[in-house]
């Protein structure tokens, strides 16, 4: 019995604990090759912004978003809420980050300064 435990495992026959959030349709996993489908910079976001209101809108088809913060501090919200400059998950100037949640939600917002928020799209 111990014997098959073992090769359940090493084959993945056997279960795991990643088990997907209530209510979750499917589980995204970035890695590969992936098509650029545009870039937009947002640099007047002393309110919030969403990416909606990037020149050319969202583009048809993204998948993810890889966004970098320049010159100061922003914080995002995804929930449909905006944020404020004290209220939403925080991100320092000079970080980078993937992001491949709810993208036609996302919003960002100076805490302080004036930020650049650059972001490509890929699907």
């Amino acid at each position: 019995m111990r014997f098959l435990i073992v090769l359940g495992l090493a084959f993945g026959l056997v279960g795991t604990a990643n088990a997907q959030p209530a209510g979750a349709s499917s589980t995204v996993r970035i890695g590969g090759w992936y098509g650029a489908l545009g870039y937009c910079q947002l640099t007047s976001i002393s309110s919030a912004t969403p990416l909606s209101s990037c020149t050319n809108g969202i583009p048809a088809g993204t998948g993810f978003i890889e966004v970098c913060v320049e010159t100061a501090n922003v914080r995002y919200r995804d929930d449909g809420t905006n944020p404020t400059a004290s209220v939403g998950m925080p991100v320092a100037s000079g970080t980078c980050f993937p992001y491949a949640a709810a993208i036609g939600a996302i919003a960002f917002i100076a805490q302080s300064g004036s930020p650049i928020v650059n972001v490509s799209f890929y699907k």
